[in-house]
């Protein structure tokens, strides 16, 4: 995509000056909702800016102008936008005004604003310029693949080679380049965990685990909860996906599953292709998303007109997939690097899921309404990966035959289980990493024990040999290094998502229409109550864990006949 479309335009001082004159204004219960949407009017210009110019920097890495461009806007406008931000939120907590739909929202508020500290915002503003360098590196990484340079995502293809040789070469050249980077990593890390430390220390915390909670607006459940999540995910889910690993082995022969045997097709089948180009991704979604609801469809339809997709995977685009706001406008942009595999295609559901939300939420009035529980707003993409399947055949106008769906539908609920240990690992490592700060500064140090959680979780993966590699894979996370504690949002949303598709199963309709209910709460209601409208029940025990579980093995069950 052109990088042009993405620059974008500000007058800073004139806007500054009319969050000035707003922080003047006390509202009163007459005057607060005109008051709360001129904020909203105010902030989705900034807001937007501020999008736009990271935006910049992703889709195209090399791109020293919009480098610059974002540095200035971390160093310039967004310290001054904090202290403006920080001041509103105290003006209307101070007002003592609630608005109606306003309660949940002022609650979240109220947490934000008792974190500021303006002794932060320079210390926010170097983890920012950190995050950035860690993206520049690892947007670079790139490798010879027979006598072409590729951009290391693109090495997924071949780690799903019917070739063993051809897998264990793949994800060999992948290590041996992300361990080029190591020793800067690890720097960044150092660095990064510092700061985050002093940050919590200076708004009155004593550990980082604490502020990150209030930070993220955790009110519904607590860090001794995501500990039952972690456990709940070790006795129940780790058993179920050693099943599946077993059953894995046993199908392709081989005496132990190494890290390059997890994804390729254990029957030996080749890999699926279920698209050629970006264009075409885009277009079968769009038909597939009609299919399952006409308004979806439409969504999907209105981003595609507005250029609101950059999808291709390319050298020097940043990793990752995501989609964000662009908030002035109030419309989604997904932003991927999609190579032409069927991951790809549950990344664009799951990135449609989040861009729906978005729809649904544009009848809120005010920003703080339609700023979503983490936990929620991955419900609503998890959720669509599931709802869509019945549709991805290309009778359907979607991607696949129907013995291709079926196969791909397989390795979508077996990645489920998968994924759930994946995050109870992450999320484990991350309560360790915060509660041992000073150990963890040290990044082999959180190798270590990164390796004792890959072991202790996934038993059937034979890393031997290979202990250095799995160790240190963990700096490929961006989340450890951008979105500290952002990882048990999926676990928990996961289990949201599974329950809501088992829904669909008996009526499909009633289940979407639930699903969409939830979606436009926003974020005026609990994380209990936005699960409950949706059609599912926000838990973590064991139990929620083997209801979710033995839906899938049971579905897996009948597909396999």
């Amino acid at each position: 995509m052109d990088n042009s479309d993405l620059t974008p335009r500000l007058d800073w001082p004139e806007l500054k000056s009319q969050l000035e004159e707003l922080c003047d204004e006390t509202p009163s219960a007459e005057s607060v909702d005109a008051w709360l949407k001129r904020w909203t009017e105010l902030a989705a210009q900034l807001s937007e800016y501020g999008t736009l110019t990271h935006l910049a920097t992703m889709v195209d890495t090399r791109d020293a102008e919009a480098q610059q461009r974002y540095r200035d806007y971390i160093d310039e406008i967004d310290p001054q936008a904090k202290e403006l931000d920080q001041r509103l939120k105290q003006v209307l907590l101070d007002s003592g005004v609630v608005p109606a739909g306003m309660e949940i929202p002022l609650r979240r508020l109220r947490s934000e604003a008792e974190l500021f500290r303006e002794e932060n915002l320079p210390l926010q503003a170097q983890l920012a310029k950190l995050g950035m360098e860690y993206n520049e590196i690892c947007g670079n990484w790139s490798v010879d693949w027979e006598g072409r340079q590729v951009p290391i995502a693109a090495l997924r293809r071949h780690v799903e080679s019917n070739d063993r040789s051809v897998r264990e070469k793949a994800w060999r050249l992948g290590a041996e380049r992300m361990k080029q980077d190591r020793a800067r990593l690890s720097e960044i890390w150092a660095e990064m965990l510092e700061l985050r430390l002093q940050i919590a220390r200076n708004a009155g915390f004593d550990n980082f685990t604490d502020y990150s909670w209030q930070s993220w607006g955790r009110h519904d459940y607590t860090p001794g909860d995501a500990r039952t999540f972690q456990q709940a995910v070790l006795e129940v889910v780790t058993p179920a996906l050693s099943r599946q690993l077993a059953e894995r082995r046993t199908s392709l022969g081989i005496g132990s599953l190494r890290p390059w045997d997890l994804t390729c097709d254990s029957e030996g089948r080749a890999p699926l292709q279920p698209f050629a180009d970006a264009a075409e991704l885009e277009s079968r979604t769009q038909e597939v998303f009609s299919r399952l609801d006409g308004r979806l469809g439409g969504w999907v339809g209105e981003m595609a007109g507005s250029r609101m997709f950059d999808l291709a995977n390319r050298e020097g685009k940043a990793p990752g997939g995501f989609m964000t706001v662009l908030a002035e406008r109030w419309q989604p942009f997904i932003f991927m690097n999609a190579v032409g595999m069927s991951q790809d295609v549950r990344i664009m559901l799951h990135e449609c899921g989040h861009a729906f939300h978005v729809y649904q939420t544009a009848d809120l009035p005010y920003m703080q309404q339609r700023d979503v529980p983490m936990e929620f707003a991955e419900v609503a993409s998890m959720s669509m990966e599931l709802l869509a399947a019945p549709y991805l055949t290309a009778d359907q106008g979607g991607f696949y035959s129907a013995e291709d769906h079926a196969r791909d539908h397989s390795t979508q609920l077996e990645y489920i289980i998968f994924t759930w240990v994946m995050i109870a690992v992450g999320d484990a490592l991350q309560h360790w990493i915060y509660s041992n700060p000073e150990q963890a500064k040290d990044a082999a140090n959180v190798s270590a024990k990164y390796l004792e959680l890959f072991q202790r979780y996934y038993p059937e993966v034979d890393i031997s040999g290979l202990e250095d590699e799995a160790a240190w894979n963990w700096q490929r996370v961006l989340h450890f290094f951008l979105y500290p504690f952002y990882y048990i949002d999926y676990g928990l949303a996961q289990l949201g998502a599974v329950q809501i598709w088992a829904n669909s199963l008996k009526d499909e309709k009633q289940a979407v229409t639930q699903y969409l209910s939830g979606l436009a709460l926003g974020g005026t209601a609990s994380l209990p109550q936005l699960f409950e409208t949706a059609g599912a029940h926000f838990g973590f025990d064991n139990a929620t864990f083997g209801n979710a579980v033995g839906i899938i093995e049971d579905r897996l069950r009948q597909m396999k006949g």
